[in-house]
């Protein structure tokens, strides 16, 4: 056992004298690592130079009065600078025109594009589309006829009813 320890040391041995360039090249590396260390650790490196610099500039800065008054930006009609609708919640639609407000229809949101689409009730919808309630032991079903921007029309045996979202 002992003496196969020593063969594979004397293999090791063998192979970095064999291969001095890779030795030579270990060597400049490490020396390199043991240089930038230094560097680090003694704090004589350009990073501290910009430190201290910039640690003067936020005190003298500190120091001057910050002064912050409030101004009121115009309202200018057709421009699109104010949100219609929050794109980031989820909205819910409210019936706007129905003979009974148990009915459990639920808007979700309203796609653009190519074609417009509705999410109601957990289904992505568009303009023809038919879909069923079930309400009070029985269903009712229900056509998609329009899709605008913000509401979704639907009709239901002679009724008719405007979703809109919130």
């Amino acid at each position: 056992m002992a003496k196969g320890t020593k063969n594979n040391n004397g293999n090791i041995m063998n192979q970095l004298v064999a291969d001095k360039q890779k030795v030579v090249m270990a060597l400049c590396l490490v020396s390199v690592m043991v240089f930038m260390w230094v560097r680090v650790l003694s704090g004589k490196g350009t990073n501290s130079a910009e430190a201290a610099a910039k640690k003067n500039q936020l005190s003298s800065q500190q120091n001057s009065e910050i002064k912050i008054s409030f101004v009121e930006l115009p309202k200018v009609t057709g421009r699109n600078d104010v949100l219609s609708r929050d794109l980031f919640t989820q909205g819910k639609g409210r019936l706007s025109s129905s003979k009974n407000n148990n009915e459990k229809i639920n808007l979700e949101a309203i796609l653009s594009g190519e074609q417009e689409q509705a999410f109601i009730n957990d289904r992505l919808l568009v303009a023809g589309d038919k879909f069923a309630v079930s309400e009070d032991g029985g269903e009712k079903e229900y056509e998609v006829i329009e899709i605008t921007q913000n509401t979704v029309l639907l009709k239901c045996g002679e009724t008719e009813i405007t979703l809109r979202l919130e």
